[in-house]
């Protein structure tokens, strides 16, 4: 699989194997979830991360806009919303890779001319014949020029430093590198923490907080707001409404929900830049240890 076609720098971080074009915007996409990942680390020894399917659902989109849609090298990709639900039993480690299909469907296909405007799409992960999870996405392409216009010249995030740290295990991570998160005097909100060196989020130049770095964002928040070390996502349910810039302060607040007779315990985000609402979502949890 070409790196270039799921926008990543480093082939390590492509989890796509191959793909297949069906008729109408239908198309089906192999993955494989290796046992150790080098930031979705397994859960409790016994889960895939299911952040990893939201990465899944990233690439396998954007590869069918790519493809399928002959969408340029060098148009930019600008995510609206991401959504994901998975079966627990679906991610329990097994002694090899996990290889994935994923179904991708496309809706609302917005073609003008040649050009790939926008879409939205519908995704459904499967393992040896048994469904893994669902997901949906809704993004725009925008050609560098109509880039260039709507950023100017916001540029490459400034190294911050790590000031007011959280531990890595009380939002899940085994390395202070990967916590995306420092603490706020507000006990319900923390502050985003840019790290412009981090190999995954930022393995090429980009002038905004990327989308997985502010779902990642979430899932530490809901960490945090429930008080639990081992959680495991089950659904997550995000909106992004504005860039958020590298320039200025952005908190996180999150609120945890009363559970529900499952296990299941919802917890509300926002992401706040200059008193604007830049992303909100629901990610459901389950404490896990």
């Amino acid at each position: 699989m070409p790196r270039q076609l799921v926008h990543r720098a480093a082939v390590s971080e492509v989890l796509l194997t191959d793909w297949r074009s069906d008729q109408d915007a239908r198309f089906a996409v192999g993955a494989q979830w290796p046992r150790g990942h080098g930031f979705f680390h397994p859960i409790g020894r016994r889960w895939h991360d299911p952040m990893i399917v939201a990465e899944t659902i990233r690439q396998a989109t954007m590869l069918m806009a790519r493809t399928k849609f002959a969408v340029p090298e060098g148009h930019q990709f600008v995510m609206h919303a991401l959504a994901f639900h998975v079966r627990e039993r679906g991610l329990i480690l097994a002694d090899a890779p996990t290889d994935v299909v994923v179904e991708v469907t496309g809706h609302d296909v917005d073609v003008r001319g040649k050009e790939l405007r926008g879409m939205r799409a519908t995704v459904r992960l499967i393992h040896r014949d048994s469904l893994v999870g669902e997901g949906q996405t809704r993004f725009t392409c925008l050609s560098p020029a109509v880039y260039r216009r709507l950023r100017g010249d916001a540029g490459r995030p400034p190294h911050q430093g790590r000031a007011q740290e959280i531990e890595p295990e009380l939002v899940g991570r085994h390395r202070a590198q990967d916590v995306v998160l420092a603490r706020h005097d507000d006990p319900h909100s923390w502050w985003l923490q840019v790290d412009p060196d981090h190999p995954v989020f930022y393995d090429h130049p980009v002038d905004h907080v990327p989308g997985m770095a502010v779902l990642e964002a979430m899932r530490q928040a809901a960490h945090l707001a429930t008080g639990s070390g081992l959680l495991l996502p089950l659904s997550l349910a995000a909106v992004f409404h504005r860039y958020i810039e590298f320039d200025q302060p952005c908190e996180v607040r999150a609120h945890a929900g009363t559970p529900d007779p499952e296990g299941g315990e919802p917890v509300r985000i926002e992401v706040v830049q200059q008193g604007l609402l830049c992303a909100e979502g629901t990610l459901t949890i389950r404490s896990v240890g």
